[in-house]
């Protein structure tokens, strides 16, 4: 439920933490 989601808040999380 929601997996696409999840997918792109990762990258924006590696985004940031970058």
């Amino acid at each position: 439920m929601g997996s696409r989601l999840f997918s792109y808040y990762e990258r924006i999380r590696c985004l940031l933490v970058f």
